[in-house]
């Protein structure tokens, strides 16, 4: 006589062909992990702090870095919003009033043109992105 019924015996063979539970987490985490790295940035944030500088420029923040765009700085005390006319992965072309500005985003530097007036700042770089 058998002890273990057929519905029993069922249950057994199928408990033996299931993947373990931390098996199964272990690979969704991977997956999942692997999926998120793929994603690209959604939010960038740039600050180009320039405060050690003469020329009255405090900072300068790219949010929303596409032609088009707007980057806020902050001069003597108050904001103006300036055009961003061109942007890539190295440089940032920004434009307010008669000054143009072209903003290396990998060193900090930044060249001032406002006229005839030509101007080399070195800005203390800082990025946030999510």
């Amino acid at each position: 006589m058998n002890a273990l019924s057929p519905g029993t015996k069922r249950d057994l063979r199928h408990r033996a062909k299931q993947i373990p539970r931390v098996i199964l987490a272990a690979a969704h985490l991977l997956l999942a992990t692997y999926l998120c790295s793929c994603l690209p940035e959604r939010f960038r944030h740039e600050k180009y702090d320039c405060s050690a500088s003469p020329n009255g420029i405090n900072t300068i923040i790219l949010n929303k870095a596409k032609p088009g765009d707007y980057a806020k700085i902050t001069v003597a005390g108050s904001e103006v919003m300036a055009n961003i006319t061109q942007i890539n992965d190295q440089t940032a072309w920004v434009v307010y009033k008669n000054v143009q500005m072209e903003i290396n985003r990998k060193t900090g530097a930044i060249i001032v043109v406002e006229g005839t007036r030509y101007q080399k700042i070195i800005c203390k770089q800082t990025i946030f992105t999510m």
